[in-house]
């Protein structure tokens, strides 16, 4: 690790690692609003995921909004990734941040989180 406070890992390694669970919640409202009927309401919330099977620690975490998909209850996965991993090419040369970004968003578009989610906010 360099002293940026970054985990390099290629691809490779990151899609041949399991990434477990840590915690999700809730965003609590920022200030107290009043609702009138019938008015939409947003259920915001965020996920955190690690992996300690390496050298050092993952971690990678994003916010989530709770919509109707349809007809049922779903999470979706809102903007981009928060994480100190940085992807490397196989010549352990750095994605950039963004690529880094968008390239970690399919990584956990592509993992189990809203049912490890759901189970955590005890959503049915």
């Amino acid at each position: 690790m360099l002293s940026d406070g970054f985990v390099r890992v290629t691809l490779d390694t990151l899609l041949s690692t399991r990434m477990t669970h840590l915690l999700s919640g809730v965003d609590g409202e920022e200030e107290p609003r009043v609702r009138n009927c019938g008015a939409v309401t947003f259920i915001t919330g965020y996920t955190e995921w690690v992996c300690d099977k390496l050298q050092l620690p993952l971690s990678v975490g994003w916010d989530w909004s709770l919509e109707q998909l349809g007809g049922e209850i779903g999470f979706r996965r809102v903007g981009m990734p928060r994480t100190n991993v940085m992807l490397v090419t196989p010549e352990m040369l750095d994605y950039g941040w963004r690529l880094n970004l968008l390239a970690l968003g399919q990584v956990v578009d592509a993992l189990p989180w809203m049912e490890h989610t759901r189970a955590a906010m005890r959503i049915s």
